[in-house]
């Protein structure tokens, strides 16, 4: 999985998020997760966090060497692979998500399926009612669905707000069959 942002952020000042990214290899069957990020405008920012059962593991440039222990419920990374397929489902089916399939296109070396979401501010403030703090903006987002495996190849979102600036983030999909190992770090890693 790889996580890539561009853009503009307006927050008490203009945040460029030009080589903002996250890699991470996930591991459904064992629900283990490990990421990488990187955020240049912050300071040139670093984390890595690895998530084994309930437990999480996380460093970044500005807490040290070694990893911070903690429960992974509290991390903010997702553990369960079946709900959030589920929750997905559900958020498909509200009305205001009315996903559109556009013409197929290459993805890589495959065809995919094109499939779009177009959020105005209206749907999102329905959807999420917190969102009515951003004020105008909409988001887009395009789904890449291999045609002959049906797997997520790719999703784009771009996040446009009058007061927020832009955002798109694109997610790539890759590596599906390849068997992946995520363990805790070395104990003399941890604090």
């Amino acid at each position: 999985l790889h996580l890539q942002a561009s853009g503009t952020f307006n927050n008490a000042g203009d945040i460029a998020l030009t080589g903002t990214k996250l890699d991470a290899d996930v591991d459904i069957a064992n629900s283990n997760v490990q990421m990488n990020l990187a955020v240049p405008a912050m300071l040139g920012m670093t984390a890595e966090i690895i998530v084994v059962g309930d437990t999480s593991y996380t460093k970044t440039s500005f807490t040290g060497e070694k990893f911070q222990k903690g429960n992974a419920s509290s991390s903010g990374v997702p553990t369960d692979p079946e709900q959030s397929l589920k929750d997905l489902q559900e958020w498909l089916t509200k009305p205001e998500v009315g996903p559109k399939k556009l013409d197929d296109k290459s993805c890589g070396s495959k065809s995919c399926y094109q499939i779009e979401i177009d959020l105005s501010a209206e749907d999102l403030t329905a959807l999420i009612p917190e969102a009515q703090q951003i004020g105008e903006g909409s988001v887009v987002l395009t789904i890449l669905v291999e045609k002959d495996t049906l797997r997520l190849a790719s999703a784009t979102v771009t996040f446009k707000a009058a007061e927020l600036g832009e955002l798109t983030l694109t997610l790539t999909m890759s590596k599906w069959d390849e068997a992946v190992k995520i363990e805790a770090p070395p104990a003399d890693q941890v604090e």
